[in-house]
């Protein structure tokens, strides 16, 4: 009965559904299994028990609009891996976090996101941070393949002022491209980074896109804000690993060069955007050439990007 799937029913064709659902739920299921759900689920389960179609349907079209957030908060190569710092958190289709309120020593699911549905009032999360689970995942787009790497994503409770919280998941991934493959390195090719996150119930899977706070923080050995943060090479012979931002919203990719690919342009192309000062004036510089020597060189950058297929 969650979203998408009650919303792809209408008239009759719901109802026995629901009938069906229902049924199998109150003689299969003891009280105990509901209790023992993340928040929305619960609800969900409840008004399926206490036979609320109309709220599970409205409840359904809101927790479609809900929508994962990932924060980067650090990157950086240590000892050859990358070690990748997130913040994974929820917000509702209005741009708002997915909250929690505290009233009376109690912890509310969301009211604003149940405002309104029959039996969904005053709905309580007694364990916030039951169920809650998140991770990154790394696929290879080459195979398509999906890996997963170390990591350490801890829930908390974040405090929003006035009595509101909600629950994210903080730490850090650590990327091995030696062991990364099921104990084995990995092969040349293209990885894309995904995050992954389990909330109070809602599940998302979400691009790891740059942080624009972070872009902008010059300081923090970041440099998020161009086309690459530097590049390692890795293994015996040595790959050359070369993390970029690229595609849809700037998403997390690696690309991975078998030994003796890398070319003179390759190597201007590394240098000029590993960190941000010489990218910030390889930059200035390219906007200052007459148009057609701009052209020239911007064909020369494409050849030498690992995403372009040249």
């Amino acid at each position: 009965m969650n979203e998408p799937r009650v919303l792809q029913r209408t008239g009759k064709n719901l109802e026995r559904h629901f009938d069906v659902v229902r049924r199998m739920a109150l003689e299969a299921y003891p009280p105990g299994v509901r209790d023992g759900l993340p928040a929305l689920t619960r609800l969900r389960a409840h008004l399926l028990e206490e036979g609320h179609l109309d709220s599970l349907v409205e409840l359904a079209r809101r927790t479609r609009g809900i929508r994962p957030e990932v924060t980067v908060d650090d990157i950086r190569w240590r000892d050859g891996k990358l070690h990748v710092t997130t913040t994974i958190g929820m917000r509702r289709a209005d741009g708002e976090p997915l909250a929690l309120v505290e009233r009376y020593g109690r912890m509310l699911l969301d009211p604003e996101l149940l405002s309104g549905i029959e039996g969904a009032e005053g709905w309580e999360a007694p364990h916030p941070l039951g169920h809650a689970y998140g991770e990154l995942l790394v696929h290879d787009t080459t195979r398509d393949l999906w890996w997963y790497p170390d990591m350490d994503l801890i829930p908390r409770t974040q405090p929003l002022g006035g009595g509101r919280h909600r629950v994210v998941l903080t730490g850090e991934t650590v990327v091995d491209p030696l062991t990364l493959a099921g104990g084995r390195s990995l092969e040349p090719g293209a990885y894309v980074v995904w995050a992954s996150a389990q909330l109070l119930g809602v599940g998302r899977r979400a691009r790891v896109t740059r942080s624009e706070d972070a872009s902008r923080d010059a300081g923090s050995g970041l440099a998020l804000g161009g086309l690459g943060f530097g590049s390692v090479k890795v293994g015996t012979p040595p790959h050359l690993v070369i993390p970029t931002w690229g595609g849809p919203g700037g998403q997390l990719r690696l690309s991975v060069r078998p030994p003796g690919r890398t070319t003179l342009p390759h190597r201007i192309y590394l240098r000029t955007t590993s960190a941000p000062p010489i990218r910030r004036a390889a930059v200035t510089v390219l906007h200052r050439l007459p148009p057609d020597v701009r052209g020239r060189a911007k064909k020369l950058a494409r050849r030498a990007d690992p995403w372009s297929g040249g």
